[in-house]
């Protein structure tokens, strides 16, 4: 399959960027363009990130793929339709940064993103934390491919006027439903580690949160003898230490909803947090 998911890919070719999109995961409203104006997002035929505004800058294997999909409305306010679009292919999530908080008040760290740009290029990109997850919540764009849902991600950058469509590898299946689960769990877990290094008055509330899902899937799992699986789930989430279970950083049992719940409960619960100040 033509998708990489490394980070030693090089394009020798820099003026690529006007190839076709081959393989579309995406299509969107685009309120900046006018009626009728769309954003196409995906691959070309050699594997590197596209985007277009232009139904003639889909091939026709493209243009097949939009069948059985409807545009996804533009999904953020008509302010940040006037961002610049960038897209970029997930690769891996580094070191965040913990920024120092600001004597009561919490200040946001940053989870930095590495992907691929159009020219095969890495690129860091850093995404405050109430940002990404609301970028979960509301950017989320849902793609069918082969009969199975696919997804990427759209996150505004007000700092640099910057809307990054982020796409997810499907390492040779129809969907990409593994590499966006990966990334979702890579979120959770980036978060609750930063929170788990602070002594309790300095954390946000992440690892509450995380307690209670293990808690109810601990209830749920009671009769079905599935304590095993909730350990792994446990240390993939980032609650148990990584010596205390193995298989650190596979794929934690949980679908994509499941996860999208969990990052929605770290949105109310640390956006409180924020509002309130540190107790």
């Amino acid at each position: 399959m033509f998708f990489k998911n490394n980070m030693v890919r090089v394009e020798t070719e820099q003026n690529r960027i006007n190839e076709p999109v081959e393989y579309v995961f995406g299509a969107v409203q685009w309120p900046r363009g006018g009626r009728g104006s769309s954003l196409y997002f995906g691959w070309d035929a050699k594997g590197y990130p596209r985007l277009t505004t232009e139904g003639r800058m889909l091939t026709s294997r493209g243009r097949d793929m939009l069948s059985g999909n409807s545009l996804t409305p533009f999904p953020f306010d008509a302010g940040v339709s006037g961002y610049t679009p960038k897209v970029f292919e997930f690769a891996e999530m580094p070191q965040p940064i913990d920024n120092l908080d600001d004597g009561n008040r919490f200040t946001e760290d940053v989870v930095n993103i590495a992907c691929f740009d159009e020219t095969g290029a890495v690129k860091f990109i850093g995404v405050k934390e109430l940002t990404l997850l609301d970028a979960v919540i509301r950017g989320q764009i849902n793609w069918m491919i082969g009969g199975k849902e696919s997804y990427s991600l759209m996150i505004p950058d007000a700092e640099t006027n910057s809307l990054n469509i982020i796409l997810f590898g499907p390492e040779g299946n129809p969907t990409n439903e593994l590499s966006y689960r990966t990334f979702l769990l890579k979120t959770i877990r980036t978060l609750a580690l930063i929170d788990r290094k602070q002594i309790p008055p300095d954390q946000k509330g992440y690892m509450d949160v995380l307690r209670a899902v293990i808690r109810d899937l601990n209830s749920k799992a009671a009769s079905r003898d599935n304590t095993g699986a909730i350990t792994k789930i446990a240390t993939d989430l980032g609650i148990l230490e990584e010596s205390d279970a193995s298989g650190s950083g596979r794929i934690a049992y949980l679908s994509v909803n499941q996860f999208r719940y969990v990052i929605e409960k770290y949105h109310e619960v640390v956006g409180q947090s924020f509002a309130t100040g540190k107790v």
